[in-house]
């Protein structure tokens, strides 16, 4: 997709028809958000990896707590 615009873009330069420009950005525009809605759910992924992560340190701090605190009372 982004060759097809740079196509455009070359073309219009070697033309001299800058009037065709926000028909390229409207183009790059509807690119970009093409692509962020494409990285979207990468992100939420990565997201739910963290918040997984997070719980399960969680888990482990409260694991060796226990652990400390019967070390200390069993001496």
């Amino acid at each position: 997709m982004i060759k097809f615009f740079t196509r455009i873009w070359h073309k219009m330069l070697a033309e001299n028809k800058f009037s065709r420009y926000p028909l390229y950005a409207i183009g790059e525009i509807l690119l970009s958000i093409n692509n962020w809605d494409q990285n979207k759910p990468q992100k939420q992924e990565a997201s739910n990896y963290l918040l997984q992560i997070n719980a399960e340190l969680f888990l482990e701090i409260e694991y060796f707590n226990n652990e400390m605190n019967l070390k200390i009372l069993i001496g």
